[in-house]
């Protein structure tokens, strides 16, 4: 059976740092983080990919993309060549902590406001842009259900990669991520004092 490489696709603050983390936590699985970034360096993605036997991943946040020169076409064809975890977190979660991230710093060219939402919404636009071109090879996963039922959602993406696992392979995928999920408040926002010490 051909290993599924794949790509987490989501919004910034979204879960994909968190979501990297629980899979690299499993023996079968390499997660990158944002490794080649720009779009001219997609190609080096497959290459990383096929050097390795296990399951090669890369996280990429879509405001990350975005700034290296991608644009929604481009970032909507990932899912032609790798299988795709797309990220989504509920709207006013999502808005709390970007506008927390960004306290100290000056965004010019956009009001917070607007700019969360273009982003939260393109986020959208992606994900069933790139079901209705390559279905089955997108699966999404939700922040909150990420955080209330980890062991479920762990399951769900590792059988949607179609990797094989045991009860003690999730458990310590959940018990040893380095961003450990029983550490996140159970609302799916992140408190003042968290908020302070991940985002400064």
């Amino acid at each position: 059976m051909s290993k599924r490489d794949f790509a987490i696709i989501g919004n910034g603050l979204s879960g994909t740092s968190l979501l990297q983390s629980l899979l690299n936590a499993h023996p079968g699985i390499i997660c990158e983080f944002e490794k080649h970034v720009g779009p001219q360096d997609f190609n080096q993605w497959k290459i990383d990919s096929l050097a390795t036997d296990k399951t090669w991943g890369n996280k990429q946040p879509i405001e990350r993309l975005l700034s290296m020169g991608w644009n929604k076409e481009y970032i909507i064809s990932i899912v032609d060549s790798f299988y795709v975890i797309n990220t989504v977190r509920r709207y006013s979660g999502y808005a709390d902590c970007f506008k927390r991230r960004y306290i100290h710093r000056d965004i010019a060219w956009m009001n917070k406001d607007v700019q969360t939402k273009l982003l939260w919404d393109l986020n959208h636009k992606i994900y069933w842009a790139m079901c209705e071109r390559q279905p089955g090879k997108v699966i999404r996963v939700v922040f909150e259900d990420l955080l209330t039922n980890p062991k479920g959602e762990a399951l769900r993406i590792l059988e949607f990669l179609n990797i094989d696992y045991t009860d003690l392979q999730i458990d310590q995928m959940v018990q040893c991520a380095p961003n450990n999920i029983k550490y996140y408040p159970k609302s799916g926002t992140i408190d003042q004092q968290k908020a302070t010490m991940m985002y400064k």
